[in-house]
């Protein structure tokens, strides 16, 4: 009896193994580019609305006269290309006009 329960035990460890698909185990915690150009490139010039958010009961964006996906290209006229510029040049204009290219 107890080794009846032991090959039944056994052959259906083996059975989920097998039926287990191994790639779910081969995962990283990043990638690593490389490889050849699929045909996707990325050039960037400006920075893409892709929301608006709700500031104090008002969307400050709307109120500029901005809609999602005008794309800004610069911000007191300096360049932007990366949200990380854009908040950069926007914070050196505190309490300031910012005047947005579009």
């Amino acid at each position: 009896m107890i080794f009846s329960k032991i090959k039944k035990t056994c052959l259906t460890f083996l059975l989920v193994i097998s039926i287990f698909p191994n790639y779910v185990l081969a995962y990283s915690d990043y990638i690593i580019p490389g490889g050849e150009n699929i045909g996707i490139e990325l050039n960037s010039e400006g920075v893409m609305i892709v929301g608006q958010y709700k500031v104090n009961n008002t969307y400050p964006a709307k109120d500029a006269g901005l809609r999602v996906g005008d794309i800004i290209i610069e911000v007191n006229g300096q360049a932007v290309t990366t949200i990380n510029n854009l908040v950069i040049n926007i914070n050196k204009a505190i309490k300031k006009r910012v005047i947005l290219v579009i």
